[in-house]
């Protein structure tokens, strides 16, 4: 189990490169409003997650929520080359985010079941202790009762 969350950890530690990588992919931005584009209506499906799309009519007002989707089939290649290279590395960070927060889950389950455990493993030696106590003050009092019973005589 421990060994599971040094793994863990140590891929942990690297993030700080990462994230330098991505102040640097934030200072430089991505530049897309210059691209031809077409406006969409955002719907959502059986789950309500917005994932399903429709064009908007010419003279339809945009509702919320909407998008604007780049229309890649009137783009030049030497844009294309280049969209995909900004588009992977959003994908690459979107992945090390979801990675992230896996990892963070794990670990915030495994700290919850080891909390468990502990506090579960104190519990019983709390009662072993007062069962122990119990018994001595039980023994005490029954040695205090035969004394009495022998001085009375």
């Amino acid at each position: 189990v421990k060994r599971g969350l040094v793994r863990l950890q140590s891929l942990y530690r690297c993030w700080p490169a990462k994230r330098e990588a991505h102040l640097l992919r934030m200072q430089r931005g991505l530049h897309v409003s210059h691209l031809p584009s077409v406006m969409v209506a955002l719907l959502s499906d059986a789950r309500g997650r917005l994932t399903h799309y429709r064009s908007l009519g010419q003279r339809e007002r945009p509702e919320r929520p909407y998008a604007v989707l780049l229309r890649l089939t009137a783009l030049r290649p030497a844009l294309l080359d280049e969209l995909d290279d900004v588009v992977v590395k959003i994908q690459a960070c979107q992945r090390s985010r979801r990675f992230r927060q896996a990892i963070l889950r794990i670990q915030s389950a495994m700290r919850s079941w080891l909390t468990r455990r502990m506090l579960r493993r104190r519990v019983e030696a709390v009662s072993r202790i007062q069962k122990a106590w119990r018994r001595c003050c039980a023994k005490a009092a029954e040695s205090e009762s035969d004394q009495e019973d022998a001085v009375h005589c």
